[in-house]
Formats: structure tokens, C-alpha cells, sequence
């Protein structure tokens, strides 16, 4: 018995350090990008304060980012000692009792919701105040053209820091996926994954 529990704490701990890698990648990657984008705002409107406010935004989004991630946290540790407890009772409960069992202690309706719902929300969030900047940047006349090869911050810097929501698809998901390796639910999750975020790269 204690060397089970010994080994539970063991996952658990090595999960808990991926999960603060994930959170972390995903708020250095959002405050370098959101940074990046607003000083090409800054730099053309150079006379105004308005794009100021997106350092805001870029604050608000890793304020959500961090809260999914430790939401999806508690979520997936309570998920995995309620199916480690349904395990020894399987054979007492028929499989209509067990999802009744597993429904009555989720924090949420999932029915409602979805399993859980802030990964798409703060995607969302994420999603709406970077494709504002981007829109804003490539609508502004002449921001583009004056963009030289030669400047630090010159087009393929652009086209870099957009490319690295690639990065915050892939740590996102890879935060809310604690499938067994070799499960075909591991495997959807990881080729889509990484299909996805290649396409968006």
C-alpha cells in the first residue's frame, strides 16, 4: 500500500513540475509575443496612447492562461483519484452507476460545459486580442511597407512572433492531456496537436 502511494506522489510531482513548465512556456511565449507586436504599434502610433492599453490585454491573457492551467491541474489530479477509486469499485457498480459515480464528483456540469471549458475560453481570449493586433498592424497604411530587412524588428520578425502561437496551441493542449502513452486517446490528441500547431508554424 505505501509503495503505491509512494508512486502515485511520484507521478503526481513529476506532473505538477510539466504542468508549472507549461503554464510558464505559455506566459513567457505570451508576454515576448504580445510585447513584440505592441512595439510595432508603438513605433507607428508613436503620437497616441491607445496602444499602450494592449500591454493590459497581454496581462489579462496570461492571468487566464495561468487560471486554466491550474484549473485543468486540479481537475485532472481529482479526475485520476476518482478513477483510481472506480477501479477497485468496478466490480461492485454496473458501468451506469460508475459514470454516475464519476458525474456526482466533477467540480462542474460537463454536460453543460464540456469536461473542461476554460481551455477553449482563455484560447479564445487569446485568440481575439492577438488577431486584433495583427489585423490593426497589417491595416495601418504604410506600417508594412516601411518594414526593412535590415531593421532588428523588420517583417520576418513579424512573421516569427505570429508564428509563436503555434507554440501556445501546443503547450495548451499538451497542459489538459494526461492520457496513457499508447492510448488511442493519447495518440488523437498528440498527432492533432502536433498537426495543427506545424500548419499554424
Amino acid at each position: 500500500m505505501s509503495s503505491d502511494s509512494d508512486a502515485w506522489c511520484l507521478c503526481g510531482s513529476r506532473r505538477l513540475i510539466i504542468h508549472i513548465l507549461d503554464a510558464a512556456t505559455i506566459i513567457i511565449i505570451v508576454g515576448l509575443q504580445g510585447g513584440i507586436l505592441n512595439f510595432y504599434l508603438i513605433k507607428y502610433y508613436n503620437e497616441s496612447i491607445a496602444p499602450y492599453f494592449y500591454f493590459l490585454a497581454d496581462l489579462f491573457t496570461m492571468i487566464v492562461f495561468a487560471g486554466t492551467l491550474t484549473t485543468s491541474y486540479n481537475y485532472l489530479t481529482k479526475k485520476q483519484a476518482i478513477d483510481e477509486k472506480l477501479k477497485k469499485k468496478a466490480n461492485f457498480f454496473t458501468p451506469a452507476r460508475l459514470i454516475q459515480e464519476v458525474e456526482i464528483n466533477l467540480p462542474w456540469s460537463h454536460q453543460r460545459l464540456g469536461v473542461m471549458p476554460f481551455s477553449y475560453i482563455s484560447w479564445l481570449v487569446y485568440v481575439i486580442i492577438m488577431l486584433s493586433k495583427v489585423v490593426v498592424i497589417f491595416e495601418s497604411p504604410g506600417l508594412i511597407e516601411h518594414l526593412s530587412e535590415k531593421d532588428k524588428f523588420g517583417p520576418n520578425v513579424l512573421k516569427l512572433t505570429i508564428a509563436l502561437a503555434s507554440l501556445v496551441f501546443l503547450s495548451l493542449v499538451e497542459g489538459h492531456n494526461w492520457s496513457k502513452r499508447g492510448s488511442a486517446r493519447y495518440s488523437f490528441v498528440t498527432s492533432t496537436c502536433a498537426k495543427n500547431g506545424i500548419e499554424m508554424f
